[in-house]
């Protein structure tokens, strides 16, 4: 749970960036491509959920609730579309 809230800080403070900073040999390796994915999917679950509740949430309630509620679907998605044929 700390690796992602030190994560979730990390892509919160550089938003002007489109990738959270990770060494070259690393970025290519699938498990952190997901992981980057994850936690962008992340910070915009604590957006919309600060949004509703009128205050910011914090970062640890908005993974906490993400991995509970959405993560699974979420990788159940990725895998769906990984395994469609290209083009539809």
């Amino acid at each position: 749970m700390d690796f992602f809230v030190l994560a979730l800080e990390d892509y919160e403070s550089s938003k002007n960036s489109t990738n959270i900073e990770v060494p070259d040999l690393l970025a290519e390796i699938e498990i952190v491509q997901r992981f980057q994915e994850e936690i962008r999917q992340i910070a915009e679950h604590k957006w919309n959920k600060s949004q509703e509740a009128g205050r910011d949430i914090g970062r640890k309630q908005a993974i906490e609730d993400w991995l509970q509620k959405h993560q699974a679907l979420w990788f159940e998605a990725k895998e769906r579309i990984a395994k469609e044929p290209a083009g539809g």
